[in-house]
Order: C-alpha cells, then structure tokens, then sequence
C-alpha cells in the first residue's frame, strides 16, 4: 500500500546538507511508488528542484487536503508543528544535523515512531551524524 509521507524539514532554500537529504528521501520513496511531501516555511532553490521532479512541495500544512500516513520530520520546530497539525499521523524523527534535533532524551522518545513497512523497499533507516572533531 503506498503511503503519504510528510518529510519536515527547518528550510528548502539551498542546495546543501538536510536540504539534500529530504531531496534525497522524497525522489527515494517516489520511485518506490509512495507520495511524499516535502514542508518547510523557507522555500526556495531546493523546493523547486524537488518539484521539478513531481513531488510537491508546501509552506503552508493547511494546504494538504488529506492528512499523512506518517510524517518524517526532521528539525524541532518543523516536526512538531506538523504533528501539532496531524496529530493522527505517527511521526517519525530523524536527526542529521545534530544542532537541530530534539533537545532531550525525553523529547527524543517521544516522538519517535517506526514507520509502518509494506515491503522492505518502504523501509526508511537512517543514523545519527557525527562531525568530526578538529584540533
């Protein structure tokens, strides 16, 4: 069953780090045949890459007619705004740029959810990223 997939992101402006990885992500689950959407309230060179590619892109969440299967957030502000807006949709949190992911353990647990797997292609994994230190 294909699935309707908020991917939550801080902004779609630049072409660069969780800009890329949401780009990534939804041309990722749009060859496996779900919808995804892309949401940020700073759109921008990157949101028109992504819908160049058919995946639509918003700034508004009033704007989906129709709730996500799951939202897939990325950032604080961004995913709990959507979970505030859908709070029937599982979220599922994914922290790539440690400066911008839940500031607690508790918040961490808390919004955490496995997403539901039809098949193992729909399976979404992702790992926390590390800099490297200098000096």
């Amino acid at each position: 069953m294909p699935l309707r997939i908020l991917i939550t992101n801080n902004t779609l402006r630049w072409l660069a780090g969780t800009e890329l990885y949401v780009r990534d992500v939804a041309l990722g689950l749009l060859a496996r045949g779900h919808t995804p959407i892309a949401y940020s309230s700073e759109l921008g060179e990157v949101a028109a890459v992504i819908r160049e590619a058919t995946v639509p892109v918003i700034d508004d969440l009033d704007r989906l007619a129709v709730p996500p299967n799951v939202i897939h957030g990325q950032h604080h502000l961004e995913t709990m705004t959507a979970v505030a807006r859908f709070p029937a949709s599982p979220p599922s949190t994914s922290v790539t740029a440690g400066a911008h992911g839940p500031r607690s353990p508790l918040a961490s647990r808390a919004f955490s959810a496995t997403l539901p797997s039809p098949g193992p292609a729909a399976t979404i994994s992702s790992a926390r990223m590390e800099s490297p230190r200098t000096g």
